[in-house]
């Protein structure tokens, strides 16, 4: 199989840190698929700076091979002044992300329209709180999944 490393990955960075570049290699030494990232000034959404060390785009290419054609893919995050990432695209997908005002997240919503959220717990009691779930206004009668969790630390 071609002795002790058949097939690995190659990284490729910036002078400040930030990884620019994957490379994957198959067993035959050849790469296989390689990933860019996209980082800073005008790389971000509608050509807004994405900041220095946030990702706002990873493009991959995956090699053709004798059964598969070559594929490119982009995959994108959009976050708020934040940090809060509130749309991200995935293999073609967009979801939208909601946070509260403690900046934890609250709900997914899938690019099928389905709505997953959930209730934070900081700086409530312990016996919790309540959140609607059932329609959402403008989803033509959609139901939400409404997803609750404790830890077991004090409240």
């Amino acid at each position: 199989m071609g002795g002790d490393s058949p097939y690995w990955t190659d990284y490729g960075y910036d002078s400040i840190g930030n990884r620019t570049s994957e490379v994957r290699h198959g067993l035959n030494g050849k790469a296989t698929s390689t990933r860019t990232y996209a980082y800073g000034k005008g790389s971000g959404p509608g050509g807004k700076d994405s900041g220095p060390h946030t990702v706002s785009s990873i493009t991959q290419k995956t090699e053709a091979t004798g059964t598969t054609p070559e594929v490119t893919s982009q995959d994108s995050h959009q976050d708020d002044a934040s940090g809060n990432t509130t749309k991200r695209i995935l293999d073609g997908d967009t979801q939208s992300l909601g946070w509260d005002t403690q900046g934890e997240q609250t709900m997914v919503t899938n690019a099928d329209n389905s709505l997953t959220s959930w209730a934070s717990w900081s700086g409530r009691s312990a016996g919790g709180s309540s959140r609607p779930s059932g329609s959402r206004p403008g989803t033509g009668g959609s139901t939400a999944t409404t997803r609750s969790c404790r830890t077991g630390h004090a409240l």
